[in-house]
């Protein structure tokens, strides 16, 4: 009957309304829940209902389905400005701290050379003096002790870089596993039933992770499983199964444990390399930080180092002067034929270590007044023989040890403002996102008015559906 019909169409009313009110209740709940995307519940229309002749009864309304508010294309953009963000992030939190211990390294270096340079040149005014070889002796080996301790600095640096990196990759992993479990459960739910969208939300926010670790590209199957691929090294997630990231550090020079960490992907068929083919993310960050600025500033220090250990020994491999007790005229320092590695291992020769008064200051026997070697080593300070391909003329030491540090400089000061710029666009696409899928608390707050005015219409409809059913059967 009629009656009954009013009776059915508030009863959905009320339903709807409620359910669409939980929804709504659920939003503000997890106003500031991380990744969560807002729902909305879908209310369709219920049939007609056609069994009063020609004219046609509506019936009502239901609920089709709980809708979450996702943009998959705004995902994949947020994806793609993440693995930007940790790239930048990692590189100027690293050069923040290789300028810092650079600087006081380099720093100290210059000033250790002029003392160096200063002490030939006090000695080349008075060569007959045994104590101004002993200074020239300590000033020989505080200086190698500089180059040496800067060395050592950015071995340690470098070292240090790769426990961020194994550390990194050890949170990769996780993510992973965690995100081939939420397939797994995500694929778990039967079709009949309404997607797991809090499920959903959490993956997402687990890819955007990888995103900002190591750069990742997503795909969709017909199951709803992500899948995940590095590009240019392979799957790290297909459906429910990952693989992992592994490393292994291989052989180095110069100070104890030296020698990088090298990444792979492992993966059933065995071990496949990655370091070079992950650019992007905070990893790409890290190992463009160790690989080049680091590496390419030991090896510029190295170059340094040779250079002048080399350009000393012609000097005083030529001498013969003034040597006090005997015609030794061997090498100043300690060095070979490569400059891998010369920073660090710079020496002083034994024979000098031990006897100062072995250092030669002029060329001819027996000639006291013949301080030409002497001369010519305090003289380095201004000649440029430090070639190092960025110029035909050469750089002076200091010259060369300013150009490692201001070379540092640009690089910090670059990386510094880039990062701000992609923090920006960063935050600007977050925020878009956030007013596509994030909840509004004034938008919540008109829909939650209006699904209580609708459930209160709905409850007078049924009371006065109720007192019309009571007023005919009070005539019968």
């Amino acid at each position: 009957m009629a009656i009954d019909n009013i009776l059915e169409i508030g009863r959905s009313g009320l339903l709807a309304q409620q359910e669409a009110m939980q929804t709504t209740s659920n939003n503000i709940s997890n106003v500031n829940t991380k990744n969560y995307s807002r729902q909305r519940a879908e209310l369709n229309a219920r049939g007609a209902n056609t069994n009063f002749g020609w004219r046609a009864s509506g019936g009502g309304v239901d609920v089709g389905r709980t809708i979450r508010i996702h943009d998959q294309f705004i995902q994949r953009q947020v994806l793609e400005e993440a693995k930007s963000l940790g790239n930048l992030k990692a590189r100027a939190e690293s050069l923040d701290r290789i300028e810092g211990i650079a600087h006081h390294g380099l720093t100290d270096l210059g000033e250790r050379a002029n003392e160096f340079f200063s002490n030939f040149r006090e000695l080349s005014l008075n060569p007959e003096l045994p104590a101004l070889r002993v200074a020239v002796k300590e000033s020989a080996v505080n200086l190698t002790d500089g180059f040496r301790k800067t060395a050592d600095s950015l071995e340690n640096l470098r070292n240090e870089t790769d426990l961020r990196i194994s550390a990194t990759v050890d949170e990769v992993n996780l993510k992973a596993q965690e995100l081939a479990e939420l397939n797994k459960r995500i694929t778990g739910v039967p079709a009949n039933q309404e997607p797991p969208h809090e499920l959903m939300d959490r993956r997402d926010g687990v890819v955007s992770d990888l995103a900002k670790m190591l750069g990742v590209s997503i795909s969709y199957d017909d199951r709803n499983d992500m899948n995940i691929v590095i590009p240019g090294v392979g799957i790290l997630v297909h459906g429910g199964e990952h693989n992992e990231l592994s490393t292994s550090r291989t052989p180095g020079h110069g100070a104890e444990d030296s020698g990088n960490i090298d990444l792979f992907l492992k993966t059933p068929t065995g071990f496949q390399y990655a370091t070079r083919g992950i650019p992007d993310g905070e990893l790409g960050g890290l190992l463009k930080v160790r690989d080049e600025t680091i590496t390419k500033t030991l090896e510029s220090l190295d170059r340094v180092a040779h250079s002048f250990m080399k350009k000393v020994n012609e000097i005083h491999r030529g001498a013969s002067g003034l040597d006090w007790d005997s015609d030794f005229a061997g090498d100043f320092f300690e060095t070979k034929d490569s400059s891998e590695g010369a920073a660090y291992s710079m020496k002083l020769s034994s024979a000098l270590e031990k006897d100062p008064s072995l250092i030669m200051v002029g060329y001819e026997s027996n000639a006291p007044s013949d301080n030409r070697v002497a001369l010519e080593i305090s003289s380095l300070q201004d000649e440029r023989f430090v070639m190092d391909g960025a110029s035909k003329e050469g750089a002076t030491l200091n010259e060369s040890i300013n150009s490692i540090l201001s070379g540092i400089a640009s690089q910090t000061h670059g990386s510094r403002q880039i990062y701000a710029h992609q923090s920006e666009i960063m935050d600007q696409l977050e925020n878009y996102q956030k007013s596509v899928s994030g909840v509004s608390l004034e938008e919540e707050a008109v829909n939650m008015m209006q699904y209580q005015a609708a459930f209160n219409a709905a409850a007078k409809t049924m009371h006065a559906g109720d007192e019309m059913l009571e007023t005919i059967l009070n005539l019968v």
